[in-house]
């Protein structure tokens, strides 16, 4: 901030700023007998009070950069310090500004443009006046209020009150003589306000005896200033006025009633630079306009119905509150500048309190307020009561900065409702800003408390604000939400083909207590429940009860699901436009002029874009389909935008052709919708709807960003999409200039949907329903990891399949799939005990194992140190029999299917073969494959390669297997053809003791580099068996038998 004199009223940068020196000593001379007007050299209280100025700015940066007005949040700040944000935008604190009086000033421009603060000089006058009550004890204490413009402006009187009769039916309304002056004289008269002039009342006081008087005001709210009419100026005791509510309590303890009334002259001036309240009201002012729609604007807070000077207000009393305050103390707003005690009602109709009978301010009270002023000072009233309801109930902290108390509590609930509100807002907007910041602060703890305050000021959950634009169309009500609401936070999501999805959801209690709830999720076809935290599975249902579901208290279902494999759905694409040559979308003019043209200059893809131009003039033109579409299921619209307009005056909105009408699409959209709304009071046919204005780089990111609208409620119909802009006439931006839009999208697409239901004893209260979209993930590679925690659909290691047999079945369905990535670990060809369930190879699809996690390359694999293991072994440990009858199955497969990197163990079949490998008509291919205790009760233990199969195993070891028949871990017959290369066998045998490593029947034989350890040679039978025909074919390069010892 630089704090400066504007004495001339020049906005210049000449005037004078107090210097602290090398020392930084800001202490100077204050004397308050000196009238501001004459601070013209920095000899008098100039400086003290360009520095009290300076003091004040600094401090409201300082606090409320603690609670959220930082940097990225638009803060006044020269250097920024590379926290983002514009920096270069300090404040001109404009101190005894010549240019006006009575008054403050705040200009606030958007991000990176200095604000400026003018502080006037206030017309004082009048006496300073205090009241006392003595005695009784009961109401002793200081009270508020208003002075007379007439008698003297000088006193201190001390004495007892007497109700004042003149003897009429109205008769302690004093406008006739005193019938009671025995009683009144040497005493102060209690007087009831109406039917005469305040002069006169006061006067027939006087001349009953009286030492001073005081009118009880008549109406609700705070005391006023008095004028004295005809009579004022032959006055010569002092008067005051007490509020309402204050005269009727102190009214019941006459005759027992002391008190002391005392009165000052005011100066004739008063410099407003020293009222803090203002001060810090005037700061707000930069605050809230630059967090509400964000800081690239700082125009959404011109409409009829909103509280600007509310929530500046709010902020000028939350930083003045002292500790030993309460709820009912009245706060006054600019009580210094306008000559008033710290207790003074201030400028503003009813001073600040929770007491309804000193301010009975409610929503329908800002039909009849002034603008912006009056409409503003209802909201801050209901804010008051809610900090004093957070305070009550949390306490109060003196540490604004780091504090935790109710009272910080407050404030950053209502900074965030500031970031959180539309352009534009209104006050239900405020209410459910603020409300929304509480969900996310503080996980909604306080959402009754927040709506009783508001509640109380007829600002209930059925009050309607009508047009933000209007301030004279709302509706009160004074009732708290009472239904269960189901949270809506997952209303769409996607996911891939067996992605785990963790979904918690809950059921929240309104303020009021709810008997026999059940809140019950059902689960559509193709979504699995793997298990249930919290709720009950029954069929296809979730459901948890509630006797009483106490108010606030939310009631959860929580579970995980999968998306089954294979959905049988798929993806239909309605609309697919590039702006690239395509005639699908046409432009037209709605109510004025323009034009959407394609554009080269901007492009999500491909070449061109749509671009409307942000003119000067008043424009209103759509770009929409040329045929319309029929549309059916859950049904997207998906969008690339980018723009930049003039902010809150020209913008864009998206909107649906339905039932005969145009309807906004607003409250469809999913993700990136409106940030903004167009100012209310603009000329462009799209004023005070919210929309597409200012600059998307700063509100929803740089560059094209995607926007997704749900279409699914108009499934059914024939429908037309219009894109929309409209201009006011007046300024247009530089850069983009306009709104380009690329890549529209209309389509159908494969998801689930989960209908979410909560009654209670009174009937249904809430449904809803999450749609979660079903992706393909069309890629070539998937990864499995018995370990893995995450999502587990394959995408990647993190995610990957825990399950084999999972990724087989997506393979099976997805042709994209040509490769299976499994790590270290052992995998089951099921988790039941289905014997006859296998892992079964594919065309064009290899698996390999060996791999550790994380690795981006098949080269990177280490098979030795990551043993990845098939195993049958699903049945009771220690007993063989209850295994998988065959571990693999390779059946009318070519050689592009493909295992690689495994050991096959633990296969059990009594009637065939190939307990760990059943190869029947195939070609595939195994490579670096381990088969070990496999057992068949006829032959071929470990392989069977069988009906005109013809496979080659490469660097493959048969350790331990075991058949009743010939084969012990081979057996290649029916016309096969078996290719062993670098292969080892190990201890193999047979009941028979025929081909206890290789049986070959009318197959053919080929061998290259094939060493066999038997411990059984020279004792009868033989490794290799051949039982084939002449014509077969044996092939035999390089085979070593060894004997085992």
């Amino acid at each position: 901030v630089w704090a400066l004199d504007d004495i001339n009223g020049n906005n210049g940068v000449d005037g004078f700023s107090p210097d602290g020196g090398a020392l930084l000593d800001f202490q100077f001379d204050l004397d308050f007998s000196l009238p501001p007007s004459n601070n013209t050299s920095p000899g008098e209280n100039l400086q003290s009070s360009l520095t009290n100025l300076f003091y004040w700015n600094n401090i409201i940066h300082d606090v409320f950069y603690r609670y959220g007005f930082d940097e990225p949040s638009g803060n006044f700040q020269q250097n920024n310090y590379g926290n983002g944000g514009a920096g270069g935008d300090f404040i001109y604190a404009d101190g005894l500004d010549g240019s006006d009086t009575n008054n403050a000033r705040f200009y606030t421009s958007p991000d990176g443009i200095n604000g400026r603060m003018e502080m006037y000089l206030w017309t004082g006058g009048g006496a300073m006046t205090t009241f006392e009550v003595n005695s009784p004890s009961g109401i002793a204490g200081s009270y508020n209020v208003g002075s007379a413009s007439f008698g003297p402006s000088t006193f201190n009187v001390t004495g007892d009150l007497v109700i004042a009769e003149d003897g009429t039916g109205t008769g302690s309304d004093a406008c006739t003589a005193l019938t009671n002056g025995a009683a009144i004289n040497g005493n102060i008269a209690l007087i009831d306000r109406g039917s005469c002039e305040f002069g006169l009342k006061v006067l027939n006081a006087e001349n009953a005896g009286a030492v001073a008087a005081i009118i009880c005001n008549n109406v609700p709210g705070a005391p006023i200033t008095m004028g004295g009419g005809v009579n004022g100026g032959s006055v010569t005791i002092p008067s005051v006025m007490l509020s309402q509510s204050d005269c009727n309590t102190i009214r019941t303890h006459i005759p027992t009633v002391n008190v002391t009334m005392t009165g000052s002259p005011n100066p004739s001036q008063f410099d407003g630079s020293y009222d803090n309240g203002i001060v810090a009201h005037e700061y707000a002012h930069g605050i809230s306009n630059r967090l509400t729609g964000g800081p690239a604007t700082s125009g959404c807070l011109g409409n009829a119905e909103q509280g600007g000077e509310g929530w500046s207000d709010f902020f000028g009393l939350v930083l003045t509150h002292e500790a030993g305050d309460d709820r009912d103390t009245p706060r006054g707003i600019g009580t210094y500048a306008t000559g008033q005690g710290v207790s003074g009602g201030g400028i503003r109709t009813y001073p600040y309190t929770a007491d309804m009978g000193v301010n009975p301010f409610t929503y329908d009270d800002i039909k009849t307020q002034s603008i912006p002023h009056g409409v503003g000072s209802v909201l801050c009233t209901m804010l008051w009561d809610m900090y004093w309801d957070l305070v009550d109930l949390y306490g109060y902290d003196s540490d604004l900065y780091t504090g935790t108390g109710g009272n910080n509590m407050a404030i950053q609930l209502v900074m965030d409702g500031l970031k959180l509100q539309p352009c534009s807002p209104g006050f239900t907007d405020v209410r459910d800003a603020i409300l929304l910041a509480d969900e996310i602060n503080y996980n909604g703890a306080n959402q009754c408390l927040i709506w009783g305050a508001f509640a109380r000021r007829g600002l209930g959950y059925s009050a309607d604000q009508g047009v933000s634009s209007s301030r004279s169309d709302g509706t009160e009500a004074y009732d708290l939400p009472a239904d269960i609401r189901i949270d809506e936070s997952i209303s769409i999501s996607e996911g891939y083909e067996g992605e785990v999805l963790s979904i918690l959801t809950s059921a929240t209690c309104g303020c009021t207590d709810k008997n026999m709830v059940e809140f019950k999720h059902t689960i559509p076809s193709g979504l699995s429940v793997l298990s249930v935290s919290q709720g009950s599975l029954s069929g296809n249902e979730i459901s948890r009860t509630s006797s009483t579901l106490v108010a606030s208290t939310t009631l959860d279902i929580e579970y995980e699901a999968r998306i089954d494999l294979c959905n049988p759905d798929t993806e239909t694409i309605y609309v697919q436009e590039g702006a690239e040559g395509t005639n699908l979308f046409t432009s037209a003019t709605i109510t004025t002029s323009g034009n959407w043209v394609t554009s080269t200059s901007e492009a999500n893809s491909g070449s061109s874009s749509w671009y409307a131009e942000d003119y000067d003039v008043s424009s209103d033109y759509g770009l929409s389909l040329v045929t319309p579409v029929s549309i059916t299921g859950v049904t997207l619209l998906e969008f690339y935008h980018k723009y930049e307009t003039e902010a809150t005056w020209d913008g864009g909105v998206v909107e649906i052709f339905s039932g005969g009408n145009w309807i906004d699409l607003g409250d469809k959209f999913l993700i990136n919708g409106y940030p903004s709304s167009f100012a209310s009071n603009g000329s462009s046919p799209l004023a005070g709807r919210s929309a597409f204005t200012g600059t998307s780089s700063s509100q929803l990111g740089a560059g094209f960003v995607k926007s997704v609208v749900d279409l699914s409620s108009y499934a059914g119909e024939t429908i037309n999409i219009r894109f929309r802009f409209a201009t006011d006439n007046n300024t247009n931006v530089s850069g983009l200039n306009g709104w380009f839009v690329d890549d529209i999208t209309i389509r159908q697409i494969p998801a689930v949907t989960i209908d979410a239901t909560v009654t209670s004893s009174l009937g249904t209260e809430d449904t809803d329903d999450y749609t979660i979209e079903i992706k393909d993930l069309n890629q070539s590679t998937l990864y499995v990891d018995e370990l893995t925690t995450g999502a587990r659909y394959g995408g990647d290691w993190p995610n990957a399949f825990v399950s084999l047999q999972d990724a087989l079945s997506i393979a099976d369905c997805n042709v994209s799939v040509t490769e299976i990535w499994v790590k270290s670990g052992e995998y089951y060809p099921t988790e039941g005990m289905d014997q006859t369930i296998s892992f079964e190879l594919k065309d064009g699809l290899a698996i390999y194992g060996g791999f550790n996690g994380g690795e981006t390359l098949l080269s990177q694999r280490n098979i030795a140190s990551n043993p990845t293991i098939l195993s049958g072994n699903i049945g009771s440990s220690g007993d063989d029999t209850d295994n998988s009858d065959h571990v693999v199955k390779a059946e009318n497969v070519n050689a592009t299917a493909i295992l690689d990197g495994f050991t096959i163990k633990d296969g059990y079949v009594t009637s065939a073969d190939g307990a760990g490998l059943l190869n029947s008509n195939s070609s595939a291919e195994f490579r670096n494959c381990t088969f070990s205790n496999n057992y068949s009760g006829m032959g071929g233990g470990a392989v069977s390669n069988e009906n005109i199969s013809s496979s080659t195993f490469t660097d493959c070891a048969f350790d331990n297997n075991s058949s009743t028949g010939n084969g012990g871990a081979i057996s290649n017959k029916g016309g096969s053809s078996i290719t062993l290369m670098e292969c080892t066998f190990n201890s193999n045998n047979c009941t028979s003791n025929i081909g206890r490593a290789i049986n070959n029947t009318s197959s053919d034989l080929i061998i290259n580099n094939v060493m066999i350890i038997d411990p059984l040679i020279g004792t009868g039978g033989n490794s290799i068996n051949n039982q084939g025909n002449v014509t077969d074919v044996i092939t035999v390069q390089g085979l070593t038998e060894i004997k085992k010892n």
